[in-house]
C-alpha cells in the first residue's frame, strides 16, 4: 500500500495507537515494550503505530507514560523500531502532550489553551488536576517539542509520526472554543485556534 506520503506499507492492516503504560526507567521504553513491539510485528501487521509517546518530560497522562524529548537517550527508541521492524511492520511514533489532562496527583505542569477545568461531572472532574493557561513562550516552546520529539523519532528509526490532535488532549483543546477561549494570536478565530 503506497500512501500520498511516498511511504509504501506492507499491507493495509494497521494497529492502531493505544497507550501501553510501561515505561521503564527514565521515562523510556524497556523490555517489556520491545517484546511488545516484536510480537505485534510478527503477526503480520504493514502498520504499527505506537502508544502516545509524551514531547514533555513534566506532562505525562500517567505513571507509565513514555517521554523522547532533547534530552532522552535513544538507543531504547532504536530497539523499539528495530523490534518492531524485524519482520517487515512499519512503526510509526503518536506524539503527544496531554495539556489539562493530567491526573491531579501526577508531579509537573497542567496547562491549557485557557485555566478551564476538565468538566466531566463532579465524579470525575475531580481526578485531573486544575490548568493554567499556557503562556505564548511555553505555546511556541511546546511546538518545538513536537518538532524535536518527531526529528529525534526519525533518528531513532521511526518510519513516521502520528500526532495526537484527539480524545481531549492539547491539540484539541486548541481547536475547541469550548476549551480555548483565549483572545490572542492563540484564541477567538478557528484559523488562530
Amino acid at each position: 500500500l503506497t500512501l500520498r506520503s511516498g511511504a509504501v506499507l506492507p499491507n493495509r492492516i494497521a494497529k492502531a495507537a493505544m497507550e501501553e503504560g510501561i515505561a521503564g526507567v527514565d521515562q523510556a521504553p524497556d523490555g517489556r515494550t520491545v517484546e511488545l513491539y516484536r510480537r505485534w510485528g510478527a503477526g503480520g501487521t504493514g502498520l504499527l503505530i505506537t502508544g502516545n509517546v509524551m514531547v514533555h518530560a513534566e506532562a505525562l497522562t500517567g505513571p507509565g507514560a513514555i517521554v523522547l524529548d532533547a534530552r532522552s537517550p535513544l538507543e531504547p527508541f532504536r530497539a523499539w523500531a528495530a523490534a518492531a521492524k524485524e519482520n517487515g511492520a512499519s512503526i510509526w511514533m503518536q506524539i503527544s502532550h496531554p495539556g489539562r489532562q493530567i491526573q491531579k496527583d501526577m508531579p509537573g505542569v497542567v496547562w491549557a489553551p485557557s485555566a478551564k477545568p476538565v468538566d466531566l461531572g463532579s465524579a470525575l472532574s475531580n481526578r485531573f488536576g486544575t490548568p493554567v493557561a499556557m503562556t505564548v513562550p511555553q505555546i511556541r516552546a511546546t511546538i518545538a517539542r513536537f518538532a524535536t520529539t518527531a526529528r529525534r523519532a526519525e533518528e531513532a528509526g521511526f518510519d513516521g509520526v502520528e500526532v495526537h490532535a484527539a480524545h481531549g488532549y492539547l491539540l484539541s483543546q486548541f481547536l475547541s472554543p469550548l476549551v480555548n477561549t483565549r483572545t490572542d494570536e492563540w484564541g477567538g478565530s478557528l484559523e488562530n485556534r
